[in-house]
C-alpha cells in the first residue's frame, strides 16, 4: 500500500507539471506566432517536446519512484499516468505514457551479420504455427534483419521484387508492412490477420534490449510460452505483481523457454506518445525515455 501510496502522489505531481508548463508555454507561443499559422503549429509541437522532456529529466518525483526500486510502484505509476488529456484555448494535447518493453523485438532475433538465434526462431516459428502461418514468413523476416548477404543469396526472394528494401534490421511497424506485404502477395497466404503484430512486436535497433515481463502483453506471452491465450491472459493478471518467475506460476520448461530471450521483472523505460490538435493540423511525437539514464531515444514525428 505504502508503494501504491507514492506512485498515486507522484503521479498528480507530473499530471499538474505537465498541465502548468504546457500551458504557459503554449500560451508564449500563440502571442508571438499568430501570421503563419503552420509555422506557429510546428513551432509549438517543438517546444511541447522540449518541455516534456525537460520535466521527465527534472522530475523528482520521478526519482523518488526509482528509489523505491519496484514494479508494483512503477506499475501504479503508469496506470494512473498513461494518458492525460490536456486542452488549451486552441489546442487540444493529449500525452500517453506506457512501458516501452512489453513486446518482442524482432531484432533480437538476429545473432550477427550472418546469423540468428535458432532458439528465438525456432520459438517464432512455433508461434506462426499455432497462428496456421507458413514457417516461410520466418524467413522473410530473417532476411530482412540480417542485412546485404555477401553472396547476395537469402532464404526468400523478396529482394529480387524489392531490391531496394532496407534490410539490416526491422526499423518500423511500416517497414515490417513491407515484408508482411510480399508474403501475402507471393505466397496468396492471408493467414497473417490471425497474428496482431501491434500487441506483438516493437521495433529497435538495439536487438539486446529487454522485455519487461511485469507489463508482457498476452500476445508476448503467449509468444514466449507457446501456450493458448487463456493461459497468456491468466498470467497477465499478475502484472506489476511480480519479482520472480514463481510469481507468475511458470514451471520450469515454461522458463527455460523463457530464458531463450533478454528479460526483466523491472524496465523503467517508457514510450512517450504526445498528439496535438489544432483546428485541421495534427502532430503525433513519440519517443523512449529511460527513467534511470535521463535520456530519450527513438524519436518519431508524423505532421
Amino acid at each position: 500500500m505504502k508503494r501504491n501510496a507514492i506512485a498515486l502522489l507522484i503521479t498528480l505531481f507530473f499530471i499538474m507539471a505537465i498541465t502548468l508548463i504546457l500551458g504557459v508555454t503554449l500560451s508564449y507561443v500563440n502571442s508571438i506566432a499568430e501570421d503563419v499559422k503552420k509555422e506557429k503549429f510546428m513551432l509549438q509541437t517543438r517546444i511541447a517536446l522540449d518541455d516534456v522532456l525537460s520535466l521527465l529529466k527534472g522530475s523528482k518525483e520521478i526519482d523518488a519512484l526509482l528509489d523505491t526500486n519496484g514494479s508494483e510502484g512503477y506499475y501504479m505509476f503508469l496506470a494512473q499516468s498513461g494518458y492525460i488529456p490536456l486542452n488549451t484555448r486552441e489546442m487540444e494535447v493529449i500525452i500517453e505514457i506506457k512501458s516501452a518493453r512489453s513486446k518482442i523485438n524482432p531484432n533480437s532475433f538476429k545473432e550477427n551479420n550472418t546469423t540468428v538465434k535458432a532458439e528465438r526462431i525456432a520459438i517464432f516459428k512455433e508461434f506462426l504455427n499455432f497462428h496456421n502461418v507458413d514457417y516461410l514468413y520466418a524467413d522473410i523476416v530473417t532476411d530482412g534483419i540480417l542485412g546485404v548477404r555477401d553472396d547476395y543469396t537469402y532464404l526468400s526472394e523478396i529482394f529480387n521484387y524489392q531490391p531496394h528494401l532496407f534490410r539490416d534490421y526491422i526499423a518500423s511497424k511500416e517497414h515490417l508492412e513491407l515484408f508482411n506485404s510480399y508474403f501475402k502477395n507471393r505466397y496468396r497466404y492471408n493467414t497473417l490477420t490471425n497474428i496482431d503484430f501491434d500487441a506483438l512486436f516493437y521495433y529497435s535497433k538495439d536487438k539486446e534490449s529487454k522485455i519487461d515481463l511485469n507489463f508482457a502483453t498476452v500476445d508476448t506471452w503467449m509468444f514466449l510460452l507457446g501456450c493458448d491465450r487463456l493461459r497468456a491472459e491468466a498470467i497477465y493478471e499478475m502484472a506489476g505483481l511480480c519479482s520472480d518467475y514463481e510469481c507468475f506460476g511458470l514451471g520450469a520448461i515454461e522458463q527455460a523457454r523463457v530464458e531463450q530471450f533478454n528479460v526483466s521483472f523491472y524496465e523503467p523505460v517508457v514510450e512517450v506518445g504526445v498528439t496535438m490538435f489544432q483546428n485541421d493540423l495534427k502532430a503525433i511525437i513519440q519517443f523512449e525515455y529511460d527513467m534511470k539514464s535521463k535520456k530519450g531515444s527513438n524519436f518519431v514525428y508524423k505532421i
